[in-house]
């Protein structure tokens, strides 16, 4: 799929990480007040703005869409520190538990990979634990006025508690729904470093698998922010992690989703995936078809969550589970998930 052809928006944000940018760009559909509107949703309205400071674009660029964006990270900022301390409440808690709580996505992103909480949007506190450390976490968020939310799966794989006033906390125990093949989480928590450890967060191969899990759960191309945070963990791999990645992908039967990612962060982003791994994870022909046959009804409508009609979901999601066929992903699903 050729992405800067397949949405205007995603277009504007290809050329931007162009190794030579066409400045200044042409108005995107809608003007620049929507497009600053898609970058917010999309995560990527930080890393824009960054780009475009970096590059010293700044006057090609509409000083009201400069400033919204630049508004945007000073909030982001704000909430992010909040969000940082109540995670680590909730972390010391899990630890003085005797247990590991293991930040993900944006809330370890920014502290650990970014450094610079403007960045990336981050508005729960996302955490990775045993089931074991459950029962004394629960205990502990309740006493400080949250409640734990309805399961969606009849199988435990995250818990979220919500509050009033509250940031939302998902303690993870798995690193996808149970019915999309969640990888093992004893080996990959036992790799793992915890809230404040040298080593805080999932290993960077086992990071960048799980992120591509998680952008592939929301439809690939809805959230070019997700493919930024998998190039940058790209970036940051070496030869040897690589051959993790490749090795664990294919074991825990996730390559065409981990191809794909890595396939769409290298067309918007230049992500470094050597050739060897994407060769090695290359999926079928036939998986890709089911990918962009659902995908490409994105090119008439907004990259928006949900705008994908009946059935086009599942068949996009039978493309990237590899663990059982189509049929079998669907059936598993209606079993699972609680309607």
């Amino acid at each position: 799929m050729n992405l800067s052809r397949f949405h205007p928006y995603l277009r504007m944000v290809a050329a931007l990480w162009a190794s030579d940018p066409p400045v200044p760009l042409p108005e995107p559909p809608g003007g620049w007040g929507a497009f600053a509107r898609y970058l917010e949703r999309a995560k990527m309205a930080g890393f824009y703005h960054a780009r475009i400071v970096a590059a010293r674009a700044e006057s090609s660029f509409p000083k009201d869409f400069l400033s919204s964006l630049q508004r945007f990270r000073f909030h982001v900022v704000a909430q992010s520190s909040r969000l940082e301390e109540a995670a680590a409440e909730v972390c010391a808690a899990v630890k003085d538990s005797g247990h590991k709580a293991v930040p993900l996505k944006g809330l370890w992103l920014n502290r650990r990979i970014y450094k610079d909480a403007s960045l990336r949007r981050t508005t729960d506190a996302d955490i990775f634990v045993s089931p074991e450390a459950l029962p004394s976490l629960e205990k502990f968020m309740f006493a400080r006025g949250y409640r734990r939310m309805p399961p969606e799966h009849s199988a435990v794989w995250q818990v979220v508690f919500k509050g009033e006033g509250l940031f939302p906390v998902e303690a993870h125990v798995l690193l996808s729904t149970p019915d999309e093949n969640p990888p093992p989480s004893p080996e990959i928590l036992g790799r793992a470093g915890g809230w404040g450890e040298p080593n805080e967060g999932l290993e960077l191969p086992d990071a960048l698998i799980y992120l591509a899990i998680n952008n592939s759960r929301d439809n690939l191309i809805l959230f070019p922010g997700n493919l930024h945070d998998i190039a940058t963990i790209a970036g940051l791999l070496s030869p040897k992690g690589w051959e993790a990645v490749a090795e664990r992908s294919a074991r825990w039967k996730w390559g065409a989703g981990v191809w794909l990612n890595l396939s769409c962060a290298r067309e918007l982003f230049g992500a470094p995936a050597p050739e060897g791994v994407l060769e090695t994870l290359r999926p079928s022909s036939w998986r890709l078809a089911f990918a962009w046959a659902a995908l490409r009804l994105y090119r008439h409508t907004n990259l928006e969550v949900n705008n994908l009609p009946r059935g086009f979901g599942s068949l996009y999601k039978a493309s990237v589970v590899e663990d059982v066929g189509p049929l079998a992903y669907v059936r598993r699903r209606r079993a699972m998930v609680i309607r």
